[in-house]
């Protein structure tokens, strides 16, 4: 298995928990504009703690030997306490940060898309990665407007997420070894 295949590669919960938490940064966004930019910074600091302690947490319960689960893992919990701790240092990298993350959500879901012929995730994943650059380069100049664009981004990327949780099997580390 490759590299980011592996560093990617997330269970049913974590797959069904990190769609939820971005479904609702998408609806807060859209809900409360550039007045929750702080609020989310912090939430996505939350979200990152919880999705490293969640490798972390696979990687002791399946007794997997992965340095690169275990290097993400780290890079999320200490990701996200830096977050969660001066989230106001970080406004605009966040949006940044967001915007990688709805793109690795979109090729992710085309590539499913592609697999499973599947044109309902060939669209979202088309539109996940066109708004994952919007929001990774236009943070610093439209503020305003990446929160729309953010917002939008964010609901698709968390709906995908829910849906993709929802047709995983139960234990896919299993079926690794």
């Amino acid at each position: 298995m490759d590299f980011l295949k592996r560093i990617y590669r997330h269970g049913k919960s974590s797959t069904m928990l990190s769609g939820a938490f971005l479904a609702l940064l998408g609806v807060i966004c859209l809900g409360y504009g550039e007045q929750t930019v702080l609020g989310i910074v912090r939430l996505v600091g939350i979200v990152s703690l919880i999705l490293g302690i969640c490798k972390l947490v696979d990687i002791l319960v399946h007794k997997a030997n992965d340095s690169a689960i275990l290097g993400a893992g780290v890079v999320e919990l200490v990701l996200g306490l830096i977050l969660t701790l001066a989230p106001d240092a970080f406004i605009t990298i966040v949006f940044i940060i967001l915007g990688v993350a709805v793109l690795g959500c979109g090729v992710t879901a085309l590539n499913d898309g592609k697999s499973a012929s599947n044109s309902g995730e060939k669209i979202a994943g088309v539109c996940n990665i066109v708004l994952g650059v919007i929001m990774a380069i236009a943070p610093f100049a439209f503020l305003n407007a990446v929160t729309i664009i953010a917002g939008v981004a964010l609901l698709l990327a968390g709906i995908t997420q829910l849906v993709a949780a929802m047709r995983m099997p139960e234990e896919p580390f299993a079926q690794d070894r």
